[in-house]
């Protein structure tokens, strides 16, 4: 049966954002008197010198531009059927045309095959970590969610309004989470009497560590998660934010094991 009594959430009378914001007057008056600027990377804030939005225009305008001379996208005849679907009632997944068009794009630059009837629309990624969060705890069982040490704050945050949910942390060196620890934690919280339904991690451009996971440590890691029947939540907001050759990146878990993977993507870092 589904828990759902109100004492089992935790109120949060600030949001996490919040908190973090409140900190930011003090270290820029102390960054100011020494002559320095400081920018917030916890919530992954794009610096406001990067995202002039004077440029998304042009970059629309280029997108279109490239669909058409490319792919033959964007078909002008077409355009009174958009808007009629945009003015009614749509798919609850969102427009079945805007998920396609992702499904190719994402799908070709990462090698793999989405179906666009299992894109969900979110709001940001932390709707995406919030949603598969609430599928586990609907039951009212203790659940223990593994993650990295250190982790997103966003996602500990949303942890934290469930009183029967868990972290079990799992430590990281140069390449990324040791694969002795992820399974050692694995064992440890199912002996604890916990449901171990995933991994959550940001394995490109980690926040908060700053580094990515290298290929062969995804492969360690996806190994065990298969053994352990344990799905991966690879948070990616960075994916495409790369100082290295195409050839030369790791592969998301997205590309390596669609069939173990929940993978949750915002465009909001690349603008």
């Amino acid at each position: 049966m589904t828990n759902l009594k109100a004492s089992n959430v935790r109120l949060q009378p600030v949001s996490v954002t919040r908190k973090m914001a409140a900190s930011l007057p003090k270290l820029r008056s102390l960054a100011a008197s020494k002559g320095l600027k400081i920018h917030h990377l916890g919530a992954g804030y794009p610096h406001p010198e990067v995202t002039d939005p004077r440029r998304f225009l042009q970059h629309q305008q280029d997108y279109f531009a490239h669909l058409d001379a490319g792919e033959g996208r964007n078909d002008p005849d077409q355009i009174p059927e958009y808007l009629r679907e945009c003015y009614a009632y749509t798919d609850t997944l969102g427009p079945r045309g805007a998920r396609e068009a992702f499904a190719h794009a994402y799908g070709k630059d990462w090698g793999v095959s989405l179906d666009p009837d299992q894109l969900i629309p979110t709001i940001g990624a932390t709707g995406g970590i919030n949603l598969i969060c609430s599928l586990f705890e609907r039951a009212g069982d203790p659940v223990a969610y593994l993650t990295d040490a250190p982790t997103y704050a966003g996602f500990t945050a949303r942890v934290s309004l469930c009183q029967h949910a868990s972290i079990y942390s799992v430590e990281m060196d140069a390449e990324g989470p040791i694969p002795d620890q992820f399974r050692a934690q694995i064992h440890a919280a199912r002996e604890a009497g916990y449901l171990v339904p995933f991994y959550y991690s940001v394995p490109d451009g980690h926040n908060p560590a700053g580094f990515s996971f290298s290929q062969t440590r995804r492969e360690a890691i996806l190994a065990i998660a298969r053994e352990e029947g344990v799905l991966i939540v690879e948070d990616a907001p960075y994916v495409y934010i790369s100082f290295a050759r195409a050839e030369d990146r790791p592969k998301p878990f997205i590309a390596m094991a669609p069939d173990q993977t929940v993978h949750l993507f915002t465009g909001s870092k690349i603008g």
